[in-house]
Order: C-alpha cells, then sequence, then structure tokens
C-alpha cells in the first residue's frame, strides 16, 4: 500500500519496450526495473527506477528529419548500457542534463551525445562507430574507447579531462 492506502505496483521489463514517434511515460508507485531494452526518441518516468545488469536504453531521437537537441535526464542517472542511435543520422543531438552513471558500455552508432560539462564515468567499454562523442566535462572511461571508421570522439572545451584506466587502450 502506498501513503494513501491504495495499492502500488512494480513494474519490471523482461522483454524490448520499443516507443516509435511517441514518448514512453510511466508513473510507477513501486519500483520500474528495466531487466532488458528500452528504444525510445524520449521518456518520462517516475518513482523509483532500477537499470538492471545487462539492461540497455536506446535513444533514437524523433526521426522528423531536422535538427534537434534532446536533453537526457530521464531513468535517474543510472544506466547499465548506454546507446545513442539518432533515426535523424547526425542531425540530432543527445546532451545530458545530469551527471549520469554508466555501469556498462556506451555506444554511439549515429548523432551526436554531448557530455554538456557534465562529469562522466563509464565503467565499461565505449565504441563510437557512428556519429559523434562530445566531451566538454571530465570523463573517465574504465573499459577502454574505441573509435571506428565513420565515428569522431571531441573535446569541445579546454580544460577538460580524459582518463582511461590504465588497464586500458584507446583504439581509434
Amino acid at each position: 500500500y502506498n501513503s494513501n492506502g491504495l495499492y502500488f505496483y512494480n513494474l519490471i521489463n523482461n522483454g524490448t519496450i520499443t516507443v516509435g514517434t511517441g514518448t514512453f511515460t510511466n508513473n510507477v508507485e513501486g519500483t520500474f526495473t528495466n531487466n532488458n531494452t528500452i528504444q525510445t526518441k524520449t521518456a518520462i518516468l517516475s518513482g523509483s527506477i532500477t537499470e538492471a545488469s545487462g539492461s540497455t536504453v536506446i535513444f533514437t531521437g524523433d526521426g522528423d528529419g531536422a535538427v534537434d537537441s534532446q536533453t537526457i535526464t530521464i531513468f535517474g542517472t543510472t544506466y547499465h548500457h548506454l546507446t545513442i542511435n539518432s533515426t535523424d543520422g547526425s542531425m540530432d543531438t543527445f546532451l545530458f542534463g545530469a551527471t549520469p552513471t554508466i555501469n556498462g558500455n556506451l555506444t554511439v552508432t549515429a548523432g551526436i551525445l554531448n557530455t554538456n560539462s557534465q562529469t562522466v564515468a563509464i565503467t565499461g567499454s565505449a565504441t563510437i562507430s557512428g556519429g559523434t562523442l562530445s566531451l566538454s566535462g571530465n570523463t573517465t572511461f574504465n573499459g577502454g574507447v574505441t573509435v571506428q571508421s565513420g565515428g569522431t570522439l571531441s573535446c569541445t572545451t579546454g580544460g577538460t579531462t580524459i582518463t582511461i584506466d590504465d588497464a586500458d587502450t584507446m583504439t581509434v
């Protein structure tokens, strides 16, 4: 029961939730747990949110063919795997609206991910196979970085510190 004496439920995603051009909106009184994949242009969640080990959140943008900016502030700020794969190719920019924790891998396949002066720690590997990872805040890569053909890693402000754990490598 919640504070109003009403039942509350937990919501668990064990499959794939794909949201086309709409917004995934969910108000959960209990806990929302993502055990698998959510693919969305944007999402609004409130309540307690858990990104389970092995889960993935994929941001795709709105697919309207125009230049857009999306601020990522949902799902709290903790992700397991995070993927940026803009359906508008390199036209959409995704900006961190708060300091994120990425406990798994970061993948940028299309679009621009701008760290937006946030301090970012990535526990797994980072792969930029298309699109751009634009660093404007201090970033730590604990699992190495791979920039493949078609991908770009850039620093947009002076004083940005990039740390690659000494046990890992950066491959370009």
